[in-house]
């Protein structure tokens, strides 16, 4: 029965594409809202487990979905930080080999993804068209993973250009910061690594008590998913669950360490 509601967790998590790649049209994959999950999960589970066993997997089921989503999203942030500082190095290199901006800005979206990549490849056109570059990329600083990058660069493009400044080495102090940032983000990942693990292990403590108790001959899972009183506890210990998460996730975002 649980093996029923990972597969609809599983099914309605999309997964990312690779960095400077954009999904093939007409092959967007199918990713249920919250309330289908439920249903879906609810629908699975209802005959083997019953109604308060299925209702409580479902809830499981969707929060699984959303811890999925939530993993891989921060995944995807990551790999536009990584992608933004190669993609200033290029465009710092192709300008100062004496590229047309346009053609440099074309050159570092094809390093960069994401909202970061478009920003750069919109910006490349909107310089061909003579068209303001630093407005495309205030556009985009809004669902980037890294809005300061995209408004300094729309700064420096606005100053260099009109001062006659080097944009080159502007670029390349913004390549600069971003290195110094991975190696603080690397750091903090490297401290928050260990309270991350022993939430974990707390969280699946409760399941590890249950089948020891099916080990040892006793019948927990029955009385937990039949009786009145194993469901006044099922309830209990998932709100304490739920709970004990969200404490531990804001702690982890407290520290800076959320996606």
């Amino acid at each position: 029965g649980l093996l029923a509601a990972a597969a609809v967790v599983a099914v309605g998590v999309p997964v990312p594409p690779r960095p400077g790649v954009l999904p093939q049209h007409g092959r967007t994959r199918w990713e249920p809202s919250a309330p289908v999950t439920a249903v879906l999960a609810f629908a699975a589970l209802v005959v083997p487990l019953g109604v308060v066993g299925a209702a409580a997997s479902a809830a499981l089921a969707v929060l699984g979905r959303r811890a999925l989503l939530r993993r891989r999203t921060a995944r995807a942030r990551q790999l536009e930080r990584q992608a933004a500082a190669e993609a200033m190095a290029v465009l710092a290199g192709e300008l100062r080999a004496g590229r047309p901006p346009a053609v440099a800005l074309a050159g570092a979206a094809q390093v960069a993804c994401g909202p970061t990549g478009r920003a750069l490849a919109e910006a490349a056109g909107a310089v061909r068209m003579g068209g303001p570059a630093a407005e495309v990329l205030l556009g985009h600083a809004g669902s980037s993973a890294i809005p300061d990058l995209l408004q300094g660069l729309a700064v420096c493009w606005e100053v260099c250009h009109g001062a006659g400044g080097s944009l080159a080495a502007a670029v390349d102090r913004l390549e600069e910061s971003l290195r110094v940032d991975a190696v603080l983000r690397e750091e903090l990942e490297a401290e928050l690594a260990g309270p991350r693990s022993t939430a974990l292990l707390i969280a699946f403590m409760p399941l590890f008590g249950l089948l020891l108790g099916t080990g040892l001959g006793g019948d927990p899972f029955h009385v937990l998913l039949r009786t009145p009183l194993g469901w006044g506890c099922l309830v209990f210990g998932i709100s304490l669950e739920l709970a004990g998460t969200a404490w531990t996730a804001a702690i982890v975002r407290a520290a800076g360490g959320g996606p």
